[in-house]
């Protein structure tokens, strides 16, 4: 950054690169603070004070995932003190979801602990029906996250407001930078919109954002049965085609022409079929460097819970020879992703 007349100027970021420890220095006229719940953090950082005044608060929502079937449809409901939660049919299991409580602490250090599910365990229970209690041991996965809340004068974060702001920071000293507040999942679409409107403005582009009318990557399918019907590939099961025809739309090919070279690679490692070949793809088309990138984010391999110790070695081999892991590398990753899938105990 640079200085002038008591306005700190933002020219770009310093990126330190966690795998090789390098470290780059990337110019730009504009930079988005779009940190989540590091948001104020991020900023505090930049205005070099750590004032603690930013109207940020942190929300904790929590997941679990159980083989017990509930039922084939979507259940919404609602406790006494207006709490929301859901069960949804997922890959032949049930997800439920989800808590909001506020979260006091550093978002480094969050981690999904026992009384929160536990909490959330007990309210399903008591409001979804008598037949069907479910046992803390009956979960098989469990995983939650926190999101920014603009903080709006609420007692209780649970009705704090899901609105968005999109502020720029000349009022702190500070131009070049814009920082984002809030949101979620339903309403990022049209928050990166308005974000990189403002960008454009401030640049005076006089360019608008054209993501509303963008279809995603892999995502250019106007009839997805049909989609589906033209897939010719001999051999595999129909329910296999469909999933992986989900997971990756118009990339599909890639993933089957990978596993041709090795026809092992296509071999189903689960009931949705899912297999090396997609681990091969994430690492080469998705820039997975992890066995939990792989496990976690671009496969599903692991997100009904721990697949079991021989799909584990399987991906974890693969990926050592395609990334060029030492074994001590190797097992160290087993070992961060058997943490990351126990439940909470």
């Amino acid at each position: 950054y640079d200085e002038k007349d008591n306005l700190k100027i933002i020219r770009g970021l310093e990126v330190l690169d966690n795998f090789t420890g390098n470290i780059v220095n990337i110019k730009s006229k504009v930079v988005i603070n779009c940190s989540g719940p590091w948001a104020d953090i991020v900023l505090d950082i930049v205005r070099n004070t750590h004032k603690g005044d930013f109207d940020l608060r942190r929300s904790e929502g929590i997941h679990f995932i159980t083989k017990k079937i509930i039922d084939k449809s979507i259940f919404t409901g609602s406790t006494d003190e207006g709490k929301h939660f859901f069960l949804v049919p997922y890959r032949n299991h049930t997800l439920i979801g989800t808590t909001d409580k506020e979260y006091i602490g550093k978002p480094d250090e969050y981690k999904v602990k026992k009384q929160a599910v536990v909490d959330l365990l007990s309210d399903v229970n008591k409001y979804f029906g008598e037949n069907e209690k479910i046992k803390y041991e009956e979960i098989d996965y469990a995983y939650g996250g926190l999101r920014p809340l603009v903080e709006d004068q609420t007692e209780d974060v649970y009705n704090t407001s899901r609105k968005y702001e999109i502020t720029g920071e000349k009022k702190n000293g500070i131009e070049g930078m814009i920082t984002v507040e809030g949101g979620k999942f339903t309403t990022s679409r049209m928050l990166a919109e308005n974000a990189i409107d403002k960008v454009s403005a401030i640049l005076r582009k006089g360019t608008k954002s054209i993501s509303e009318n963008t279809y995603l990557k892999n995502c250019n399918i106007p009839n997805f049965s049909k989609f589906v019907e033209d897939i010719k590939y001999e051999g595999y099961d129909s329910s296999m085609i469909l999933y992986l025809s989900k997971s990756y739309g118009t990339e599909l090919n890639k993933v089957f022409e990978i596993g041709n070279n090795e026809d092992y690679l296509l071999n189903p490692l689960n009931k949705d079929g899912e297999n090396l070949a997609q681990v091969l793809y994430a690492i080469r088309y998705e820039m997975a460097k992890t066995l939990s990138d792989i496990l976690l984010r671009r496969t599903g391999l692991a997100q009904l819970g721990h697949p079991g110790n021989d799909i584990i070695e399987k991906v974890a081999e693969l990926a050592a020879e395609e990334l060029n892991w030492s074994n001590d590398r190797k097992l160290k990753e087993i070992i961060e992703i058997e943490d990351m899938l126990k439940v909470p105990q």
